[in-house]
């Protein structure tokens, strides 16, 4: 258990971060509504970068609740990682069907973006599970790719519509 007590303060210093992040994200998202709304792939793009900082604060939070064994952990945040995933995927099959990618690489790094945030999660998560408290080490990029992932659909919600 002190495994997880010697990470509060990334967990903390992490969930006020993407709490932050969220509400940019939502302004972004009000700011320029009409015009997310109407170009197609915007909308899925702006709740994948809302759903994947929320499963990050999630699994921060959950990192602090105290006493929690880190298989309990571990749990949790392959639970978490298995939501994202299918509503990452979901949102990227759609897209995909519906023709919403301009050029195959846009589809290509917007999926790099989203696995490869998602990848260390489930190895974090798997780990944790196991019992193995260096699995926590596996979180940090998983943090830290949302985190750019996130601002930079952000920065297309807000800034590169107007062009």
């Amino acid at each position: 258990m002190s495994e997880l007590a010697n990470w509060s303060g990334f967990f903390s210093a992490v969930s006020g971060a993407i709490a932050t992040l969220i509400g940019f994200v939502f302004v972004a998202v009000s700011i320029n509504l009409t015009r997310i709304l109407g170009t197609p792939g915007l909308p899925g793009r702006a709740g994948e970068a809302v759903v994947a900082l929320a499963a990050m604060l999630i699994v921060t939070l959950l990192g602090l609740v105290p006493a929690q064994g880190l298989r309990v952990f571990g749990i949790e945040t392959l639970i978490i990682a298995f939501a994202l995933g299918c509503f990452g995927v979901g949102l990227q099959l759609g897209a995909l069907r519906r023709g919403h990618y301009r050029q195959p690489h846009h589809m290509a790094i917007r999926v790099v973006l989203a696995q490869s945030a998602l990848a260390p999660l489930i190895v974090a998560g798997v780990l944790l599970a196991l019992g193995r408290p260096y699995g926590l080490y596996w979180l940090v990029p998983s943090v830290a790719i949302t985190i750019v992932a996130s601002v930079l659909n952000a920065w297309v919600l807000l800034v590169e519509i107007l062009r």
